[in-house]
């Protein structure tokens, strides 16, 4: 009984450092750090656990929109954009086999915004 208490306390763990890993990258989002954002994501997206989660290809999708749109990466412009879009596809052949609840999540707000950034661009 006590193994099993202290495996779930262990996983409860392990869960909300992957969780807090991800809200490092929506605060540099917040606060329009894409770059930064993005390099942590690429560090989180390395782990197989990371990258199988749905969250993590949106926010991809959402960074690289942003970055896509700054004068300053216009020679990568194509480039992102393309991948913006295959993080995008990869979030909804996620999101269709896991149930995940938009309305407390960053998706409403990514899904909008990604869509507003694909119109001013192209």
């Amino acid at each position: 009984m006590k193994r099993f208490v202290l495996s779930l306390a262990l996983t409860g763990l392990i869960s909300s450092v992957a969780m807090a890993q991800f809200d490092e990258v929506k605060n540099m989002l917040a606060i329009q750090q894409y770059k930064k954002a993005k390099e942590q994501l690429d560090q989180l997206l390395t782990k197989p656990k990371n990258a199988a989660k749905p969250e993590a290809h949106i926010l991809k999708a959402t960074i690289l929109a942003y970055l896509m749109n700054d004068p300053a990466n216009e020679a990568q412009a194509t480039q992102l954009r393309q991948e913006s879009i295959d993080a995008y596809k990869k979030y909804m052949e996620q999101r269709s086999s896991e149930a995940i609840d938009c309305r407390s999540s960053i998706c409403q707000c990514a899904n909008r915004l990604l869509f507003q950034l694909f119109q001013r661009r192209h």
